[in-house]
């Protein structure tokens, strides 16, 4: 933290697992994901992102493919049910 500057920065330990968890998600190719991989990766950037403001607007349109994606099969699934 700079407080001159009024900058917070990201803690190495927390950049590390971010770029962790990204390399794993790439190396998958992201063709089939699990709910607990989707809530995995969005949970760490979210949480990324409460202390670097910036980091939100590189996740945000992750976050929201992967929403649509759960909510398709959601409906899916539910109209099959149904």
């Amino acid at each position: 933290m700079d407080p001159r500057a009024l900058i917070v920065y990201l803690l190495d330990y927390k950049r590390t697992e971010v770029i962790h968890h990204l390399e794993q998600w790439i190396a998958n190719g992201n063709k089939s994901f699990t709910i607990r991989d989707a809530a995995t990766i969005c949970g760490i950037l979210a949480d990324m992102s409460r202390y670097c403001r910036w980091g939100r607007s590189w996740f945000l349109n992750l976050r929201t493919a992967l929403s649509k994606a759960l909510m398709a099969q959601y409906h899916k699934v539910r109209g099959y049910y149904e």
